[in-house]
């Protein structure tokens, strides 16, 4: 992961308000924010009162970025829409046929 966290450095070097840090939470005290597993990753939006928001989603370039641009949120991607299948004349018909049968 190392490779892309610095290409998501390199991307956001120029934005005043993003810092991409790195913390050895086995070299720090880290009081107040509990790391179960590693590498853990954490979102400090600015301001006071704020919630950490913990990073569970792909750690990629591309979905880093979306997290970052929307505020510490992945947008909701739309679900796909199937292409509806024509319902076949011979099952529509078939349940009329049953309902006769009882």
């Amino acid at each position: 992961m190392a490779p892309t966290w610095e290409a998501l450095a390199e991307k956001y070097r120029d934005h005043e308000d993003i810092i991409i840090a790195e913390l050895d939470a086995t070299a720090n005290e880290l009081e107040g924010f509990p790391v179960h597993g590693f590498p853990t990753l954490k979102y400090f939006p600015a301001g006071q009162g704020r919630k950490v928001i913990e990073y569970k989603s792909a750690r990629d370039l591309e979905t880093f970025s979306k997290f970052l641009d929307n505020g510490g949120k992945l947008p909701e991607e739309e679900p796909a829409e199937e292409p509806s299948a024509p319902f076949p004349d011979t099952l529509a018909n078939s349940t009329v046929d049953l309902k006769e049968e009882l």
